[in-house]
């Protein structure tokens, strides 16, 4: 399929299935408030920051489940189900984020702490490549079997990006870019219930899954391109 192709399965993917789009609506709604909440009582906090990571396992675990599934040929969104094992999927999807943001913020204070232009120049290189390379750990990784150390192959990583093409990677790479500043904005920054913080939560509970789904499907479709290839 050409990128319009792909593009017009995306979306048809997506708004095949409202009941997903609205529990992953609910999962990141209520996972951005807890994000927010002010509170003094420690025990209250440390309970809403374990739920909020279970909420975000999950969610990272279904990701990673349409990635996977479509890669295989499957065309319908799968179940998004509330298991251990599907928990178990999402602690690892959800390390491989946390792995490559340490990484990413330790080239971040680097760049800050290095006055020389050369090096900074180098680093912020390496930062974009590490960028790159977290769009597509989890495709990498289903097309190699679920294994852990495929989501940080960047020799595979990048051969996937070639596979694709440059326009079909410039696409990704862009709106990977807007979705996930969106989708970590509507998280990280809920706001309060004032105008701003109501679109805030239109925004975490409609925009933010659908923006996820289709995103997900897209990349997984161009990932199952690549094995086809």
């Amino acid at each position: 399929m050409n990128l319009y192709d792909n593009v017009h399965n995306a979306f048809k993917f997506t708004i095949k299935n409202w009941k997903v789009i609205i529990l992953l609506g609910i999962i990141l709604s209520i996972g951005a408030s807890l994000t927010e909440m002010k509170t003094d009582n420690s025990i209250l906090l440390t309970i809403s920051i374990i739920i909020s990571t279970i909420l975000l396992f999950f969610e990272e675990s279904y990701r990673y489940k349409i990635i996977e599934n479509t890669i295989m040929g499957d065309n319908n969104p799968p179940k998004l189900e509330f298991n251990t094992r599907f928990l178990k999927e999402g602690m690892i999807e959800s390390s491989i984020l946390f792995i490559y943001t340490v990484i990413a913020l330790v080239i971040s204070q680097l760049i800050d702490m290095i006055s020389d232009f050369s090096i900074q120049t180098i680093l912020s290189i390496l930062g974009i490549i590490i960028f790159f390379s977290v769009i597509a750990s989890g495709i990498n990784k289903a097309l190699h079997d679920g294994k852990f150390k495929s989501a940080f192959n960047l020799i595979e990583i990048f051969a996937f990006y070639k596979n694709i093409g440059f326009k079909n990677a410039l696409f990704l790479i862009i709106t990977g870019t807007i979705s996930y500043t969106l989708i970590i904005k509507c998280v990280f920054d809920f706001g309060n219930l004032n105008l701003t913080g109501f679109i805030d939560i239109i925004i975490s509970f409609f925009l933010s899954p659908i923006l996820l789904l289709f995103l997900t499907r897209l990349m997984a479709l161009f990932g199952r391109e690549a094995v086809n290839d």
